[in-house]
């Protein structure tokens, strides 16, 4: 094995410098909200996960998403938790019960506090809107989210920590339940508090048509039945990342939805059929055969637009619907003349995870 170069080694330096530096950074994130955290030692426990030494630890769930990679060595995690860098002392002055604290992608803090049973979150960007406390209102008046209020002058939202288990832990039939009980919630969501906007059909067919998309998928949508979008289309308070890690399920079959911190305003479908999409293959095959039209006639019904016909091309309408916009929406956050490129970076994972499906006889 030959030694680096010398602009190995620069770069090498570089490099480890950086990671330093962010390690720093998201250590300050934590320590800005100490008064909230149980008094002992904290270390870190993974990328943006700190732990109280000795602590009540948090569900296996918390270690996988957000602990150190299960590929990490044994040696490498003993040395991580060992090393005095990147933890720090609280002092007993600190009134604080939280546990476990998550730095957040979007900024703000995470602390898990399994004593009292509750979630507190800060936000990067200061206090808590109004704006989004009106939509947070609206969603939980018919969606089963967690109860929530404000404090500290709305620099902290509390959370009740929800109890239950995560979808992909369900039986694959039990999840089918929890994503038509998820379709009924969305529907009287759209019913009672959406509101209609014009122009997402031709946005989107825009998107399709002026990207280097897959062929494919442009066949796809070439094919697919999108006239009940035609006209306005209905948005909603909707919660944002729609993966399985963010919804709970309260035994037997009652969706609640997670992690709501970025709750916002989507088209009506977004959320539901990105959730029936992370519940699995069988719960996709499931929807394209037409297992969910009921469920879907309700929610498209709910909306107040164009009609719903049950078919296939209407069911892969829908679906690509729903991946276009997503791969949209991330886009934005990108810079204006990278927004293209992030856009088919986003859609290409999309589109692989419903194309087999849509091609099954």
């Amino acid at each position: 094995m030959t030694d680096p170069r010398p602009g190995q080694v620069k770069t090498i330096r570089a490099e480890r410098g950086a990671r330093r530096a962010a390690r720093k950074a998201l250590r300050r994130e934590v320590r800005a909200v100490a008064g909230e955290l149980h008094p002992g030692l904290w270390v870190v426990a993974g990328p943006q996960l700190w732990l109280r030494a000795g602590g009540i630890p948090p569900s296996d769930h918390v270690r996988r998403t957000k602990g150190e990679p299960a590929a990490a060595s044994v040696r490498a995690r003993v040395r991580k938790v060992l090393s005095l860098r990147d933890s720090f002392w609280v002092g007993r002055r600190s009134r604080g019960t939280a546990e476990a604290a998550i730095v957040a992608f979007d900024g703000g803090v995470v602390l898990l506090d399994p004593t009292n049973q509750r979630v507190l979150r800060t936000y990067g960007h200061g206090a808590v809107s109004d704006q989004y406390i009106r939509w947070r209102e609206a969603f939980s008046r018919h969606v089963s989210a967690p109860a929530f209020e404000v404090a500290g002058g709305g620099r902290l939202l509390i959370e009740d920590l929800v109890d239950g288990v995560h979808l992909l832990e369900v039986e694959p039939r039990a999840r089918e339940l929890v994503v038509r009980r998820l379709f009924d919630d969305y529907a009287r969501l759209t019913k009672h508090e959406g509101e209609p906007r014009d122009g997402l059909l031709g946005t989107l067919s825009d998107a399709v048509q002026s990207s280097e998309v897959p062929e494919a998928l442009r066949g796809a949508w070439v094919r697919a039945d999108l006239s009940w979008l035609e006209g306005s289309t209905t948005w909603v308070p909707s919660a944002f990342e729609a993966s399985a890690k963010n919804l709970m399920v309260a035994l037997p079959s009652t969706p609640r939805p997670i992690d709501l911190g970025d709750l916002q305003p989507d088209p009506y479908f977004t959320y539901p059929i990105g959730i029936m999409i992370a519940a699995g293959d069988e719960s996709l095959r499931a929807y394209v055969a037409g297992a969910f039209d009921s469920e879907i006639a309700r929610l498209v019904a709910a909306a107040g637009g164009a009609p719903w016909h049950a078919s296939r091309e209407s069911r892969e309408g829908l679906l690509l619907a729903r991946i276009v916009y997503v791969a949209m929406r991330d886009a934005r956050a990108a810079p204006s003349q990278e927004r293209t490129q992030a856009f088919l970076d986003s859609l290409g994972p999309r589109w692989a995870a419903i194309e087999s499906a849509l091609n099954t006889p």
